[in-house]
């Protein structure tokens, strides 16, 4: 694990004093982002609202490592997975493993693009793989089947890494309610920053209105399931359009998401859907699963052979309306205040790179 130390304030000829920054939200982005800055010599102080880190999406995520599979309709979200994908294996090779089987299937009717087509595609963005009988897997109503190298996100493993290595630089159950940019520094709960950097995921309506227009949030059901031999390793994803992913989650369990019957509703507002999980009970969730497991069910007819429920979880997801389905990475800035859009959570090292180019502008106009 490496070590970050807090750096001296340095005013004398030869030196750049390090901005003193405020990064809110303590999830995938807020982490990775602190933890450079700081490496970059800032003074950097980590504010999240819950007692604990990765408590929000980023804790309760599918936990995969995308490389591109999953966005054939959008050639930019390809492009950030391949990429974040090599930087996430250089940098962070202990918090990704191998998947020994990790099928994508195409469906035979209802997906947004042919086997043929979809291949093209995959092939074209250079990802690897290799064509697997659906028949080896008892896949049916399929029309192609892939063996790909995307792998396991050990979220677990991320949160302890984080929690211990910024440990000094954490500010849990300290929420800013209220940030104020005026011109020259940024006041978060009337605290002087140079900056604040939005990780929030546009959740946080105390950091100002947010520079998209074109955002909404869903609050998003995951279904966690007990995983017997011999698929404990077996993930299966099919595609392309409304269908659904079994993804392994540990050693010993997987999750169960669905394009379709997942997301609980679509709200323009964080707090309207978080009103949204808050209303759910055992029957509506089990109405989900339901619905889930029919539809898993026929493409993988043996499913209940090996998986045995255990339990639901919800969490907000913010997304960007896009017909092609984009789940990219986008940094704004106004004034002080730069604001994160999180894509895959491998594209947190472009995201990074521009957070860095606007508080690269900022110490200019502070040196004017």
């Amino acid at each position: 694990m490496g070590v970050l130390t807090r750096p001296a304030r340095h005013s004398g000829s030869g030196h750049l004093e390090p901005l003193r920054l405020a990064v809110v939200g303590a999830g995938w982005y807020g982490c990775h982002i602190a933890s450079e800055l700081i490496r970059d010599g800032h003074d950097v102080h980590v504010f999240e609202a819950k007692p604990e880190i990765f408590v929000g999406a980023s804790g309760y995520t599918q936990n995969r490592l995308h490389q591109g599979f999953h966005y054939p309709r959008s050639s930019q979200t390809r492009k950030q997975s391949i990429t974040g994908f090599n930087q996430f294996k250089a940098t962070y090779p202990f918090l990704g493993r191998p998947i020994a089987d990790n099928i994508y299937a195409v469906a035979a009717v209802d997906s947004l693009l042919d086997a043929e087509t979809y291949t093209q595609i995959i092939a074209a963005s250079g990802l690897e793989y290799e064509d697997v009988e659906p028949d080896a897997f008892h896949l049916e109503n399929v029309s192609a089947a892939l063996r790909v190298g995307e792998e396991l996100l050990l979220t677990a493993g991320a949160k302890d890494y984080f929690a211990e290595l910024l440990r000094p630089y954490l500010r849990l159950g300290d929420p800013v309610v209220e940030l104020k940019d005026s011109g020259c520094e940024v006041f978060a709960n009337g605290e002087s920053f140079d900056a604040a950097i939005d990780c929030t995921w546009g959740a946080s309506t105390a950091l100002g209105e947010s520079p998209w227009t074109d955002l909404y949030f869903e609050p998003c059901v995951t279904l966690l399931y007990d995983s017997e031999p011999p698929v404990r390793d077996l993930a299966l994803t099919v595609v392309d359009g409304p269908f659904f992913s079994v993804y392994p989650y540990d050693d010993e369990h997987c999750t169960l998401t669905s394009v379709t019957h997942t997301p609980l509703g679509r709200h323009g507002s964080y707090e309207q859907a978080v009103a949204t999980i808050s209303r759910q009970d055992g029957a509506s969730l089990t109405a989900v699963r339901t619905a889930m497991e029919r539809q898993v069910v026929d493409y993988w007819p043996g499913f209940h052979d090996h998986f045995r429920y255990s339990d639901a979880s919800c969490s907000v997801k913010t997304k960007m309306r896009s017909g092609s389905d984009a789940r990219i990475a986008s940094i704004r800035r106004t004034g002080r205040q730069i604001y994160v859009f999180a894509g895959k959570v491998n594209t947190i090292f472009m995201a990074t790179s521009e957070v860095r180019r606007q508080l690269a502008a900022i110490r200019r106009e502070i040196l004017r």
